[in-house]
């Protein structure tokens, strides 16, 4: 049952392979063994078409350009979370400590099971 639902996820994606689909349905008996070289092939496949993408560590605080592991020049940043540039801005880090050391990491789950803090409403920790 696990691997057809899992055979049709794959054909249904855009940037799999047919033939990982076929394969995954006929070869639900087969053995976890031969799934697990047939997905190494298809990544090796995926790396050599240079579609592959690799996470960068960022080495600095997120702004405009940053410098990124194994890279000794900066590089532009495009990220969709920093579009205000608050990321590394200094009353935000300053508001960021205070509101950790009053409240805590934050919440151990998602607001709807746990509750919202009233951080989360009022901005009272800032």
């Amino acid at each position: 049952m696990h691997a057809a639902r899992f055979a049709r996820s794959i054909a249904a994606s855009p940037t799999s392979s047919r033939s990982l689909a076929t394969a995954a349905a006929a070869g639900a008996g087969a053995g976890a063994t031969q799934l697990k070289a047939l997905l190494q092939q298809e990544l090796k496949d995926i790396e050599a078409a240079g579609t592959f993408k690799r996470e960068r560590v960022i080495t600095s605080p997120q702004k405009a350009s940053i410098t990124v592991q194994g890279s000794q020049r900066e590089v532009l940043n495009f990220c969709a979370n920093n579009y205000l540039g608050l990321s590394d801005d200094k009353g935000v880090i300053q508001a960021s400590q205070k509101a950790l050391e009053t409240h805590g990491h934050g919440l151990s789950s998602v607001r709807f099971i746990c509750g919202t803090q009233v951080c989360s409403s009022s901005g009272a920790c800032c």
